[in-house]
């Protein structure tokens, strides 16, 4: 497979973005080319929630490694905030209570208490394929 360069023919071949095949070409100009993939890139950006719509003073964990999470909780509350939320679902439940202690009893070393623990299920899913996903909800506040 030739590498695309400026105005010359490409040979057969594929573009992968995160592992998700986004271009196929054959025999195209590499400004078709480009064109293609920056626009199917840019749906794919779209595609992505908006942070706007979640609160600032929240944290979601998710597959991130624990110490990135417990970063965002400390930056947050050396930046002046009083009170914290951490949201977790699912199988990452018990990553959120290990990156709440962490900062619980290492960054802060008594400063932060829990104010309240809220714990419940969504439906996940279309109709005929639902599924219940547990969820955790954690207040935590500066001494």
């Amino acid at each position: 497979m030739s590498v695309p360069v400026l105005n010359q023919s490409v040979s057969v071949g594929s573009l992968l973005f995160g592992g998700q095949p986004v271009a196929a070409f054959t025999n195209a100009t590499s400004n078709t080319f480009t064109t293609e993939v920056k626009q199917r890139m840019s749906e794919q950006v779209t595609e992505r929630a908006p942070r706007s719509s979640i609160p600032m003073n929240t944290i979601l964990i998710g597959q991130k490694p624990l110490m990135s999470y417990a970063t965002a909780i400390v930056m947050q509350i050396n930046s002046g905030s009083k009170e914290l939320s951490v949201k977790a679902r699912g199988r990452v439940i018990s990553k959120a209570v290990d990156v709440v202690e962490v900062c619980r009893r290492r960054f802060f070393e008594g400063k932060l208490e829990i104010k309240d623990v809220s714990i419940g299920t969504e439906v996940l899913g279309e109709e005929g394929q639902t599924r219940n996903v547990s969820t955790i909800e954690i207040k935590l506040a500066k001494k």
